[in-house]
């Protein structure tokens, strides 16, 4: 199902919902659902069958998806990413304010997923100029990473440019080889839930880094940004190593 505007153009939304998919057939790597730039989109009640990818949104703005069962998750769930690279640093004659390519609010709620057998999955991946993830009562189960948040050195702005303001209330990750795995990111705030590794096939339950953008500001980058991780509540355990 691909719904997609022109690239930079947030074109608008649509609904797709009260379905069932199976993917069993599809073709490997393949993608469900792609909606990048598109805005005030709603994938609701839906029920997938080993797919590989789920969803990807690059650019687009304020889409939901909800009350959605996965099983059988060979690839990644959903990626949602933007693109810093023609603007800020990389090209100021366009500030990151005004900068088109990137991505805003995406909010998953009620997201069931369960990996294929090997943990091959990851469930979440979101990168590069993309701002604003919302979590809300998401469950991964039997994943390679549950939750990957990264950010590419070409996107400049030492790491203004990154993810920032990711919010997740009571998610759920268990049997994961790697629960969350984060690094040059800003802001990230979590409650409650819980995050289970995968026994001795996991080093560690959570790892938060800095790689790119934990240098010192500069006269063109303001600030280091790769900062403030707070999680209240919650229960974190099974691995082979130091938790976090």
């Amino acid at each position: 199902f691909k719904y997609t505007s022109a690239s930079a153009d947030y074109g608008t939304g649509f609904t797709f919902d009260h379905a069932g998919i199976d993917a069993t057939n599809m073709a490997a790597g393949g993608t469900l659902f792609d909606i990048s730039w598109t805005q005030h989109s709603t994938i609701r009640d839906v029920s997938i069958l080993n797919p590989y990818n789920i969803f990807k949104e690059e650019g687009g703005a304020a889409n939901l998806v909800e009350d959605m069962v996965v099983l059988g998750l060979r690839g990644t769930g959903f990626e949602f990413w933007g693109d810093a690279s023609n603007c800020g640093t990389n090209n100021p004659s366009v500030s990151l304010a005004s900068c088109n390519k990137r991505a805003d609010l995406l909010r998953l709620s009620r997201v069931n997923m369960n990996g294929a057998s090997g943990h091959v999955a990851r469930c979440v991946y979101w990168h590069d100029f993309a701002q604003s993830l919302q979590l809300s009562n998401t469950i991964c189960e039997s994943a390679a990473i549950g939750l990957q948040i990264d950010c590419a050195k070409s996107q400049g702005n030492n790491g203004e440019a990154c993810p920032d303001f990711g919010r997740f209330y009571d998610p759920e990750f268990e049997d994961c080889t790697l629960c969350m795995k984060i690094s040059d990111a800003q802001d990230l705030e979590g409650h409650g839930g819980y995050m289970l590794g995968q026994g001795t096939a996991s080093v560690n339950v959570v790892q938060v880094v800095n790689t790119n953008f934990s240098a010192p500001a500069t006269a063109s980058a303001q600030g280091s940004y790769a900062e403030a991780f707070r999680w209240i509540g919650g229960r974190f355990g099974n691995s082979g190593g130091s938790i976090m």
